[in-house]
Protein backbone atom coordinates (compact mmCIF):
# COMPACT_ATOMS: atom_id res chain seq x y z
CA UNK A 1 0.00 0.00 0.00
CA UNK A 2 1.02 3.49 -0.81
CA UNK A 3 2.44 5.41 1.80
CA UNK A 4 0.15 8.15 2.31
CA UNK A 5 0.53 11.98 3.42
CA UNK A 6 -1.21 13.99 5.72
CA UNK A 7 -2.43 17.39 3.73
CA UNK A 8 -2.59 20.85 5.07
CA UNK A 9 -4.89 22.84 3.28
CA UNK A 10 -5.88 26.16 4.27
CA UNK A 11 -9.17 26.75 2.47
CA UNK A 12 -10.55 30.10 2.85
CA UNK A 13 -13.55 31.24 4.89
CA UNK A 14 -12.88 30.63 8.80
CA UNK A 15 -15.27 29.84 11.01
CA UNK A 16 -18.43 31.51 9.96
CA UNK A 17 -17.36 32.02 6.09
CA UNK A 18 -18.46 30.75 3.46
CA UNK A 19 -16.85 27.20 3.96
CA UNK A 20 -18.87 26.36 7.26
CA UNK A 21 -21.54 24.64 5.99
CA UNK A 22 -20.08 22.43 3.10
CA UNK A 23 -16.52 23.02 2.62
CA UNK A 24 -15.78 19.84 1.95
CA UNK A 25 -16.67 20.33 -1.63
CA UNK A 26 -14.13 22.67 -1.92
CA UNK A 27 -11.85 19.76 -0.90
CA UNK A 28 -13.36 17.71 -3.28
CA UNK A 29 -13.39 19.64 -6.05
CA UNK A 30 -9.37 20.12 -5.32
CA UNK A 31 -8.92 15.69 -5.46
CA UNK A 32 -10.86 16.00 -8.45
CA UNK A 33 -8.62 16.11 -11.91
CA UNK A 34 -9.17 18.62 -14.46
CA UNK A 35 -11.83 16.58 -17.44
CA UNK A 36 -12.03 13.47 -15.29
CA UNK A 37 -14.76 11.34 -15.33
CA UNK A 38 -16.48 11.36 -12.20
CA UNK A 39 -19.17 9.03 -10.53
CA UNK A 40 -20.80 10.46 -7.16
CA UNK A 41 -23.02 8.00 -4.99
CA UNK A 42 -25.17 9.88 -3.17
CA UNK A 43 -25.18 12.51 -5.08
CA UNK A 44 -27.81 14.70 -3.22
CA UNK A 45 -29.29 17.61 -4.71
CA UNK A 46 -26.15 17.79 -7.72
CA UNK A 47 -23.94 20.59 -6.12
CA UNK A 48 -20.58 19.02 -5.96
CA UNK A 49 -21.20 17.45 -9.65
CA UNK A 50 -22.32 20.79 -11.15
CA UNK A 51 -19.42 22.99 -9.68
CA UNK A 52 -17.12 19.83 -11.02
CA UNK A 53 -18.38 20.56 -14.48
CA UNK A 54 -17.77 24.07 -13.72
CA UNK A 55 -14.72 24.40 -12.55
CA UNK A 56 -13.21 21.46 -13.55
CA UNK A 57 -14.38 20.36 -17.04
CA UNK A 58 -15.63 17.13 -15.31
CA UNK A 59 -17.92 14.59 -17.08
CA UNK A 60 -20.27 13.61 -14.38
CA UNK A 61 -23.41 11.94 -12.94
CA UNK A 62 -24.43 10.52 -9.98
CA UNK A 63 -26.51 7.76 -7.98
CA UNK A 64 -29.18 9.03 -5.87
CA UNK A 65 -31.87 7.15 -4.28
CA UNK A 66 -34.10 10.24 -3.21
CA UNK A 67 -36.61 11.25 -5.83
CA UNK A 68 -36.35 15.11 -4.40
CA UNK A 69 -33.04 14.94 -4.97
CA UNK A 70 -33.29 13.66 -8.53
CA UNK A 71 -35.57 16.11 -9.34
CA UNK A 72 -32.80 18.60 -8.15
CA UNK A 73 -30.17 17.07 -10.09
CA UNK A 74 -32.56 17.41 -13.26
CA UNK A 75 -32.96 21.13 -12.64
CA UNK A 76 -29.30 21.42 -12.07
CA UNK A 77 -28.80 20.16 -15.97
CA UNK A 78 -26.98 16.88 -13.77
CA UNK A 79 -27.42 13.40 -15.41
CA UNK A 80 -28.45 11.05 -12.62
CA UNK A 81 -29.87 7.84 -12.25
CA UNK A 82 -32.44 6.94 -9.29
CA UNK A 83 -31.45 3.70 -7.26
CA UNK A 84 -30.44 2.42 -4.11
CA UNK A 85 -26.66 1.83 -3.56
CA UNK A 86 -27.14 -1.26 -1.67
CA UNK A 87 -28.10 -2.66 -4.64
CA UNK A 88 -24.81 -2.23 -6.33
CA UNK A 89 -23.22 -0.84 -9.30
CA UNK A 90 -23.72 -3.89 -12.29
CA UNK A 91 -24.38 -1.27 -14.32
CA UNK A 92 -20.96 0.24 -14.76
CA UNK A 93 -17.83 -1.58 -16.36
CA UNK A 94 -14.90 -1.83 -14.69
CA UNK A 95 -12.58 1.10 -14.43
CA UNK A 96 -15.63 3.20 -16.24
CA UNK A 97 -14.46 6.52 -14.43
CA UNK A 98 -11.37 8.03 -13.15
CA UNK A 99 -13.14 9.44 -9.51
CA UNK A 100 -15.64 7.56 -7.90
CA UNK A 101 -16.92 9.89 -5.05
CA UNK A 102 -18.52 8.57 -1.81
CA UNK A 103 -19.11 11.85 0.68
CA UNK A 104 -21.44 11.77 3.47
CA UNK A 105 -22.92 8.43 2.35
CA UNK A 106 -20.99 5.56 3.37
CA UNK A 107 -22.03 5.66 7.41
CA UNK A 108 -25.74 5.48 5.46
CA UNK A 109 -25.92 2.40 3.61
CA UNK A 110 -26.24 -1.26 4.70
CA UNK A 111 -23.08 -2.92 3.24
CA UNK A 112 -20.48 -0.30 3.10
CA UNK A 113 -17.98 -2.81 2.31
CA UNK A 114 -19.29 -3.91 -0.62
CA UNK A 115 -20.17 -0.32 -1.71
CA UNK A 116 -16.92 0.34 -1.65
CA UNK A 117 -15.29 -2.52 -3.07
CA UNK A 118 -18.00 -1.57 -6.12
CA UNK A 119 -16.72 1.56 -6.26
CA UNK A 120 -13.08 0.32 -6.23
CA UNK A 121 -14.23 -1.58 -9.64
CA UNK A 122 -15.69 0.49 -11.39
CA UNK A 123 -13.23 3.57 -11.01
CA UNK A 124 -9.32 4.39 -10.68
CA UNK A 125 -9.43 6.25 -7.48
CA UNK A 126 -12.01 6.35 -4.88
CA UNK A 127 -12.79 9.59 -2.73
CA UNK A 128 -14.43 8.87 0.39
CA UNK A 129 -16.04 11.26 3.45
CA UNK A 130 -17.50 10.38 6.22
CA UNK A 131 -17.92 11.30 10.20
CA UNK A 132 -15.09 10.30 12.22
CA UNK A 133 -16.92 8.73 15.26
CA UNK A 134 -13.81 8.72 17.24
CA UNK A 135 -13.66 12.18 17.66
CA UNK A 136 -12.99 13.25 21.36
CA UNK A 137 -15.89 15.12 21.71
CA UNK A 138 -17.98 12.14 21.22
CA UNK A 139 -15.28 9.98 23.08
CA UNK A 140 -16.30 12.11 25.78
CA UNK A 141 -19.85 12.45 25.69
CA UNK A 142 -19.36 8.07 25.92
CA UNK A 143 -17.46 8.17 28.60
CA UNK A 144 -18.95 10.98 31.17
CA UNK A 145 -22.77 10.47 29.72
CA UNK A 146 -22.96 6.98 28.99
CA UNK A 147 -25.38 8.10 25.85
CA UNK A 148 -25.13 7.59 21.60
CA UNK A 149 -23.26 11.13 21.29
CA UNK A 150 -24.64 13.72 19.27
CA UNK A 151 -22.68 16.40 17.42
CA UNK A 152 -22.68 19.15 14.92
CA UNK A 153 -21.94 16.98 12.08
CA UNK A 154 -24.10 14.28 13.77
CA UNK A 155 -26.82 15.59 15.19
CA UNK A 156 -29.31 12.66 15.28
CA UNK A 157 -30.94 10.97 18.21
CA UNK A 158 -30.15 7.17 18.25
CA UNK A 159 -33.37 6.16 17.34
CA UNK A 160 -33.99 8.28 14.17
CA UNK A 161 -30.17 8.92 12.61
CA UNK A 162 -29.49 7.76 9.23
CA UNK A 163 -25.77 6.89 9.78
CA UNK A 164 -25.83 2.86 11.00
CA UNK A 165 -22.03 2.52 10.25
CA UNK A 166 -20.00 4.49 11.82
CA UNK A 167 -16.67 4.18 12.17
CA UNK A 168 -13.41 6.14 13.11
CA UNK A 169 -10.17 6.68 11.19
CA UNK A 170 -7.98 3.87 12.05
CA UNK A 171 -10.62 1.65 11.82
CA UNK A 172 -11.05 2.91 8.08
CA UNK A 173 -7.45 2.87 7.48
CA UNK A 174 -7.39 -0.83 8.75
CA UNK A 175 -9.91 -1.72 6.21
CA UNK A 176 -8.11 -0.01 3.35
CA UNK A 177 -4.99 -2.14 3.74
CA UNK A 178 -7.06 -5.72 4.33
CA UNK A 179 -9.13 -4.65 0.75
CA UNK A 180 -5.81 -3.63 -1.23
CA UNK A 181 -7.07 0.43 -1.37
CA UNK A 182 -4.05 2.45 -1.28
CA UNK A 183 -4.68 6.01 0.61
CA UNK A 184 -2.83 8.66 -1.21
CA UNK A 185 -4.08 11.54 0.68
CA UNK A 186 -5.96 11.60 3.95
CA UNK A 187 -7.71 14.95 5.74
CA UNK A 188 -8.57 15.34 9.05
CA UNK A 189 -11.31 17.99 9.21
CA UNK A 190 -12.87 20.01 11.88
CA UNK A 191 -16.49 21.12 11.90
CA UNK A 192 -18.03 23.83 10.72
CA UNK A 193 -15.05 25.73 9.94
CA UNK A 194 -13.18 22.24 7.77
CA UNK A 195 -10.06 23.78 8.76
CA UNK A 196 -7.34 20.41 8.68
CA UNK A 197 -6.09 19.13 11.92
CA UNK A 198 -2.27 17.92 10.91
CA UNK A 199 -1.65 16.66 14.64
CA UNK A 200 -3.70 13.89 16.37
CA UNK A 201 -6.37 13.69 13.72
CA UNK A 202 -7.86 10.71 14.64
CA UNK A 203 -9.05 12.28 17.96
CA UNK A 204 -9.28 16.47 16.58
CA UNK A 205 -11.08 15.35 13.08
CA UNK A 206 -14.84 15.84 13.35
CA UNK A 207 -14.72 14.76 9.60
CA UNK A 208 -12.23 12.58 7.02
CA UNK A 209 -11.46 12.68 3.77
CA UNK A 210 -9.36 10.52 1.80
CA UNK A 211 -8.08 9.81 -1.92
CA UNK A 212 -7.65 6.64 -2.29
CA UNK A 213 -5.83 4.17 -5.15
CA UNK A 214 -7.94 1.40 -6.19
CA UNK A 215 -5.47 -0.28 -8.81
CA UNK A 216 -4.90 -3.32 -6.28
CA UNK A 217 -8.52 -3.57 -5.66
CA UNK A 218 -10.01 -6.85 -6.43
CA UNK A 219 -13.80 -6.10 -5.91
CA UNK A 220 -15.97 -8.87 -6.99
CA UNK A 221 -17.84 -8.97 -10.35
CA UNK A 222 -21.14 -8.13 -9.88
CA UNK A 223 -23.99 -10.73 -9.81
CA UNK A 224 -25.18 -8.98 -13.35
CA UNK A 225 -23.12 -8.22 -16.29
CA UNK A 226 -23.11 -4.61 -17.99
CA UNK A 227 -25.45 -3.96 -20.17
CA UNK A 228 -24.91 -4.63 -23.39
CA UNK A 229 -25.47 -2.57 -26.97
CA UNK A 230 -28.44 -4.40 -27.48
CA UNK A 231 -29.89 -4.54 -24.15
CA UNK A 232 -32.29 -2.07 -22.49
CA UNK A 233 -30.46 1.01 -21.61
CA UNK A 234 -29.42 2.17 -18.64
CA UNK A 235 -32.23 4.92 -16.99
CA UNK A 236 -30.60 7.81 -16.85
CA UNK A 237 -32.74 11.10 -15.96
CA UNK A 238 -31.58 14.34 -17.46
CA UNK A 239 -34.19 17.39 -17.98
Amino acid sequence: MKKFEVETPAPAGGEDGPLSRRGDLDLIIGLVPYGAKVLDLGCGDGLLLERLRREKGTDGRGVERDSRAVIACMRRGIPVIQGDLDEGLADFPDKSFDVVVISHTLQQVNQPRALLLEAGRVGRQVIVGFPNFGYWRIRLSLLFQGRMPKSTILPYEWYDTPNIHLLTLTDFEIFCRQEGFGICRRLGLRHPSWKSVSLLPGVRAAYALYLLDAAAVHAPRPATEPASADSEPIQVVEE
